[in-house]
């Protein structure tokens, strides 16, 4: 079992959101260790300045997988969090990892059956950096001097179908102030193929990659040495060459901005609040004239309850009560008369 690193759209550089993606673009490997970086001896060779020559490698930690930064300039991500350099950050399945204007995601977990060949990587390589080299504003071919009095001019090649002559001539297209030019020294043809050289019968000949050759297509960044001049030879539509991805290599790293997040989802409105109850008037008061309604009528009083009735029948403790009260009432009536007589 290994992991599969899988090319997605870059969040870091829409601009150049192309030059991340090729269709089905992905790496398979079941190594402990998986190199990324802009040096043609990475694992995984990211083409492009913002990517480091040696920028972060993922291992096996036991049954899981962890990605270490390596001091790149421009850091390794992991969902938008940047990693601490040089410390191991655990990797989940389906983490995105954005290494300079490259997004990758990490699928863990993968059948691999057969080694990726170096040729295999530096193929992907060059689709990706040609991906990127069509959207930089230059033409799609031309030569640049690299040496030499004319030092650093650039001769835009036109569309084919074209023919554009180089040597010593005031006349050529391509005028070189070099004494061991011949007048018309070299041509190159431009089809829709690319570009071909062809020697027209110079004295000190042309040299393609410091080989001598009458004729020769050229790839990208391959140098043609007419005389004593060295140019070199740029095709943007091209394949890029090795000698392209060794070039790239060579350049300092270039800075640019953290990737972005994409948005939160939208947070539904909070509920609106419940609205005040209102107390209605009266119907009485509504229809009333605006003098009438004025003056609210005093308020009637609630009439008190009538007081209780004594029963009409009476139970046997109140003839208890009124029977004593009888007795009483007698035996004082007696002895009053009692007294009377006696006396």
């Amino acid at each position: 079992m290994g992991v599969r690193l899988i090319l997605e759209p870059s969040s870091r550089a829409p601009r150049e959101a192309a030059a991340s993606v090729v269709d089905d673009t992905h790496w398979e490997y079941a190594q402990a260790r998986i190199l990324l970086g802009r040096a043609s001896s990475a694992d995984v060779v990211l083409p492009h300045a913002s990517v480091s020559t040696r920028h972060a490698s993922i291992e096996a930690d036991g049954v899981r997988y962890a990605i270490t930064d390596h001091a790149s300039l421009n850091g390794t991500w992991v969902n938008g969090q940047r990693v601490v350099s040089e410390r191991k950050k655990p990797l989940r399945d389906g983490d995105r990892i954005d290494v300079g204007l490259f997004t990758l995601r990490f699928v863990a977990n993968v059948p691999v059956n057969d080694v990726p060949s170096r040729e295999r990587t530096a193929a992907i390589a060059k689709r990706l950096l040609r991906a990127a080299r069509a959207l930089e504003p230059r033409a799609a071919r031309r030569l640049v001097i690299t040496n030499g009095p004319d030092g650093g001019r650039a001769f835009e090649l036109p569309p084919p179908p074209a023919r554009v002559v180089i040597g010593r001539a005031e006349t050529a297209e391509v005028s070189l102030s070099d004494g061991d030019a011949s007048r018309e020294h070299a041509e190159l043809i431009v089809d829709a193929e690319g570009v071909v050289v062809r020697d027209l019968g110079s004295k000190n000949g042309i040299f393609v990659q410091e080989k001598k050759v009458s004729e020769a297509r050229l790839l990208d960044r391959d140098e043609l040495r007419i005389g004593a001049t060295i140019l070199a030879f740029e095709d943007v539509e091209g394949a890029p060459s090795d000698a392209s991805l060794r070039a790239l290599e060579s350049l300092p790293d270039q800075p640019i901005s953290g990737p972005s997040l994409p948005p939160p989802p939208p947070s539904e409105p909070p509920p609106a609040p419940e609205p005040t109850p209102v107390a209605t008037v009266p119907d009485a008061l509504t229809s009333m004239a605006p003098s009438e309604a004025g003056a609210l009528p005093a308020a009637t009083p609630e009439p008190e309850p009538p007081p209780p009735t004594h029963r009409a029948s009476l139970g046997a403790v109140e003839w208890m009560v009124y029977a004593l009260a009888l007795l009483v009432f007698g035996l004082s009536a007696a002895g009053l008369w009692w007294l009377l007589r006696g006396g």
